[in-house]
């Protein structure tokens, strides 16, 4: 059962300028104190509100890392600390620790894109975007929709197969997933058109036409919007004065717990932890 949070009671306009200020700022400012408290507080945050993951999401997440963690080094030859040669190119430690951090931000902001994911649902899209680009949250709202039912749609395809064929080679023969796929793309192929045709008999092409919406601003909508603007607004200041100003190139520099630099990761926490009460 999922943990109801006050992302659960807030206005949609309320959660995209939360989501857009925890996923911009995770992304933009490579910092190992922005990062690491992004993904700590993005899990706990997965965790409260899922439950535990699972081995697999786990698997997925470490995997990813990993893999662009070594990656990068690969392609990027840039720093003074060199580890080793691979083929005459030199494998840095610099271009290391940026992959490594690069992989952690990307692992945050996924975390957060699946919070995203859960709290924005199709109502909430339709309420942001329905009167301003109403094909738009159409599009989103049917996208969002259709990602859980293909799944759920794949799953019971495949469990099917299973049942008609007893065979464990033929299981894992091209021609069993070929077929699974091909019932699949149908299946998708026919339910786009039953949704074109009953979009278009209730008037999705009208001009004119009004969204219905129940969303209210509340005083804590107004609160969690100020807050995060206000945020926001001193995050960039403060980084744009150097506040926060980390370098893996040539030489990864210190950590530097400045006057400014705290009063950025402070902010940046306070906006993170609006989402646990």
């Amino acid at each position: 059962m999922r943990r109801r949070c006050i992302l659960d009671r807030s206005h949609p306009l309320t959660l995209l300028i939360w989501y857009i200020s925890m996923i911009t700022i995770t992304v933009i400012i490579l910092d190992p104190i922005i990062t690491l408290s992004s993904l700590i507080m993005g899990t706990i945050h997965i965790i409260l509100v899922n439950g535990k993951p699972t081995p697999s999401f786990a698997l997925r997440c470490v995997l990813f890392a990993s893999a662009a963690a070594l990656l990068n080094p690969l392609f990027s030859h840039h720093g003074v600390t060199v580890l080793f040669f691979l083929r005459g190119l030199p494998i840095t430690l610099e271009a290391l620790l940026f992959g490594a951090e690069m992989s952690a931000a990307a692992c945050a902001a996924l975390m957060w894109c699946a919070s995203l994911s859960i709290f924005m649902t199709s109502d909430k899209i339709t309420m942001l975007f329905g009167s301003v680009m109403p094909r738009l949250a159409v599009l989103l709202s049917l996208t969002l929709r259709f990602i859980p039912l293909i799944r759920e749609k794949h799953r019971n395809i495949l469990i099917a197969q299973r049942g008609l064929r007893s065979d464990s080679e033929e299981k894992r023969s091209i021609k069993f997933y070929a077929a699974v796929y091909s019932a699949l793309v149908s299946q998708i192929l026919e339910d786009s058109i039953e949704m074109s045709d009953s979009m278009r008999s209730r008037g999705i092409r009208l001009k004119g036409r009004s969204f219905y919406s129940d969303f209210r601003l509340r005083s804590c909508d107004v609160v969690m919007i100020s807050l995060s603007i206000v945020m926001m607004s001193m995050i960039v200041f403060l980084r744009a004065n150097g506040a926060a100003d980390f370098s893996f190139y040539p030489t990864v520099s210190p950590v530097r717990f400045t006057g400014g630099s705290c009063v950025l990761y402070l902010a940046f926490i306070v906006i993170g932890i609006m989402c646990y009460f």
